[in-house]
């Protein structure tokens, strides 16, 4: 009998350490709920990141010959070269702002005149007949852009003025004149 009631209080135990250790679990894992729930309905702090956006400012032509401020920003040639029997004359119109630039000019009206001998000489032409100036329009008979890019670059070809000349004036239809341009040999 005292076998019996050893064996009983054995099995008791052993319950009540399995209920105790099952109590244990449950609450722990009761504790790991109210600790992930407390984590997840707890506020979180709301973080505000600034980021500065830089403007880059557009770097100054450093070869500008001459400058013209048009309606739409700045006109600036910035080579009056020789190569070959052409020559090549090279603008660029700063528009740091992108507004909408709308450049309508004939090719009649692009020339320059020699400052050596007072003679006008116009844009030349290819074997197609399409004046040789870059923006141009379908038909190749006029300055010709319409966009809002912040640098656009515009080139003319002319035949070479004799080589005692030293300067030409540039005539850019209703935008005007560059007077004096040194021509690069």
């Amino acid at each position: 009998m005292k076998r019996v009631s050893i064996m009983s209080m054995g099995l008791a135990a052993l319950l009540f350490a399995a209920c105790s250790n099952g109590a244990k679990q449950e609450q722990k894992e009761a504790a790991e709920e109210t600790e992930t729930s407390t984590a997840t309905t707890a506020p979180t702090e709301s973080q505000v990141v600034i980021q500065e956006e830089k403007k880059e400012v557009p770097a100054k032509l450093s070869n500008v010959i001459a400058s013209k401020q048009i309606d739409k920003g700045v006109l600036n040639v910035t080579k009056v070269a020789v190569v070959g029997s052409i020559l090549n004359v090279e603008l660029v119109l700063e528009n740091p702002e992108k507004r909408l630039l709308d450049l309508n000019v004939p090719a009649e009206d692009i020339y320059f005149i020699d400052d050596a001998t007072a003679k006008k000489n116009s844009l030349l032409k290819d074997d197609s007949g399409r004046f040789m100036i870059t923006p141009v329009n379908s038909e190749g008979k006029r300055l010709r852009f319409m966009g809002s890019d912040e640098m656009l670059i515009i080139t003319f070809r002319f035949a070479v003025p004799p080589a005692d000349s030293k300067t030409i004036s540039l005539t850019v239809g209703k935008y005007g004149n560059f007077d004096a341009l040194p021509i690069t040999r």
